[in-house]
């Protein structure tokens, strides 16, 4: 079963911090500064870097969007731009 991760922006800290549903139920994060929340997707982007929802992505083919979850398709997808058929994706303003 895959660990169902989570980011939030501290505003104290100005950073982001990193959980998991474990974390939150053990109580292990509680934090109240807790800002713009995004899950994991469970993908990477070239660089190996974690892709999360909220996360703005450029693809190779210049095209850019920011992930969200789409409901009707139950799976995360870009915002903007157009679909190619071999993207591929790094993330950008983090």
């Amino acid at each position: 079963m895959r660990e169902i991760k989570f980011r939030a922006w501290d505003e104290e800290i100005e950073q982001w911090r990193h959980f998991t549903i474990d974390d939150t139920i053990k109580g292990r994060f509680i934090r109240f500064s807790l800002t713009h929340f995004g899950q994991f997707t469970g993908l990477k982007d070239k660089s190996g870097n974690e892709i999360y929802e909220g996360d703005i992505l450029g693809s190779s083919h210049g095209n850019l969007g920011s992930v969200q979850y789409r409901a009707e398709y139950a799976a995360f997808g870009k915002s903007t731009g157009k679909a190619s058929r071999t993207p591929t994706y790094r993330i950008g303003g983090n």
